[in-house]
């Protein structure tokens, strides 16, 4: 479910970038613009962060319950959905990584 939520939010939030580019209002409001760091930005650092810990909760559980049924699964399904958990949470800790980068790409720019 929270894979499905990010997938829809980004393409969400992909189509209003290109719709915002291709209509430009000001090419010195967007310039300002993209050196100061969106307000939003902390909204988003936040969800990240809640997500990345409810996830991160998900993570270690699912490891509880894998080495609980040890016996009684196929191994190989165990270990891929632990690498499937993973990739999940490092999707969110690299997101969280890139708003970071981009808040202080922001702040450290000449105004």
């Amino acid at each position: 479910m929270t894979v499905i939520l990010i997938f829809v939010f980004s393409i969400k939030r992909a189509y209003l970038r290109t719709k915002r580019q291709a209509q430009p209002e000001n090419i010195y409001s967007a310039e300002v613009a993209s050196q100061s760091p969106a307000p939003d930005d902390s909204r988003r650092l936040m969800a990240l962060w809640i997500g990345a810990g409810l996830y991160s909760v998900v993570f270690v559980r699912g490891l509880a319950y894998g080495i609980a049924y040890a016996g009684r699964m196929p191994l190989l399904i165990l270990i891929l959905a632990e690498i499937f958990n993973g990739s999940i949470l490092a999707a969110f800790l690299l997101a969280i990584r890139e708003v970071y980068k981009k808040r202080k790409s922001g702040m450290s720019s000449p105004s």
